[in-house]
């Protein structure tokens, strides 16, 4: 790696950890915020304001700091645009990046379960999100608009939009190693953070397969709808019939995630699947090595390695060794 592109990533970084520190404390601001206005009795801590404030944080704290930070990125990288949004040219890769993302998504959830079931064997038990369930039609609206729709939107648009396609000069399972890391993190609590590392990963490399941020969005909608629709089920009926429904969701997803993943290797054998990015040299050592040095600067700049502090300082607090939360 070169003496510029080491500082270019250096500051392409810092310009990334600058944003996650930003929404770091967004985050804390409005919670602050929204608990001294309901607390005075401005307004009531009710369902309707609880995902109309989440909508706007998603907003303040993501779209719009990565927004201004991809702006810097792109003018420091002489790239014009950062990301497109245009769709899949390859209409069958997105179908099956569909497939592969619903298979990820079942397996990520199993493993995950799996995971927390063994630990809990143990005495270390995480805490576990709650959220306000909906019990009217304008609820259940509101509810869809938020924390699926504008959730994924928003996400997509920072992890794989500006995070991913700012690194990808740098080597593209870099960026999606990196892009997946900082994703799984920044949902807050080890309930969630193994599962979206996983997914990330996962919609990362659809994302770059496909050349396209909506294949992102589309299976992150998938899973926002996958894990609500079961909630509110496992709310209003029986535990055994909403477990069988669970059980006959993931075998069609694994039966289609399998002849996905059958397809797309032809695909990627035949030739007509575009080949990742690997900067560095013609060798895979000397492929693997350039990736090593760009986890190390991207690491090394010190915005980021103080929003990674900070995040994982809140992963390890929703952590509870002894059996009680």
């Amino acid at each position: 790696m070169s003496k510029q592109t080491r500082r270019e990533l250096l500051l392409v970084s810092g310009i990334l950890g600058l944003c996650m520190l930003a929404f770091y404390g967004v985050g804390i601001g409005m919670a602050a915020g929204y608990n001294k206005l309901v607390a005075a009795g401005y307004i009531k801590d009710s369902y309707n304001s609880h995902y109309i404030v989440q909508a706007l944080y998603s907003f303040l704290s993501l779209v719009l700091p990565f927004g201004i930070g991809g702006l810097l990125i792109r003018k420091r990288q002489k790239r014009s645009p950062l990301f497109t949004w245009h769709h899949a040219e390859d209409h069958l890769l997105f179908y099956l990046s569909l497939a592969l993302g619903f298979l990820a998504l079942v397996l990520a959830n199993i493993a995950t379960t799996l995971f927390t079931a063994w630990l809990k064997k143990s005495g270390v038990v995480f805490d576990h999100p709650q959220l306000p369930l909906p019990t009217k039609l304008s609820e259940y609206l509101l509810m869809t608009l938020s924390s699926i729709l504008v959730a994924a939107f928003a996400e997509e648009f920072v992890f794989r939009g500006v995070i991913l396609h700012s690194l990808r000069p740098y080597g593209d399972r870099f960026a999606i190693g990196m892009s997946a890391l900082l994703f799984g993190i920044c949902h807050g609590n080890m309930t969630q953070a193994p599962f979206s590392f996983i997914l990330g990963l996962v919609i990362g490399y659809l994302v770059v397969a496909t050349d396209s941020l909506w294949t992102g969005i589309a299976v992150h909608i998938l899973n926002n709808t996958y894990a609500l629709v079961f909630l509110l089920l496992s709310q209003h009926y029986d535990q055994t019939r909403v477990g069988t429904l669970i059980i006959e969701v993931n075998l069609v997803a694994i039966g289609l995630g399998i002849f996905a993943c059958a397809v797309v290797r032809e695909r990627y054998r035949s030739g007509r699947m575009r080949p990742l990015n690997a900067p560095g040299g013609a060798t895979r050592p000397e492929q693997r090595n350039y990736r090593l040095h760009a986890w190390l600067y991207a690491l090394l700049s010190l915005p980021m390695l103080g929003a990674l502090i900070l995040f994982l300082k809140n992963l390890i607090q929703t952590v509870h060794v002894g059996g009680t939360v």
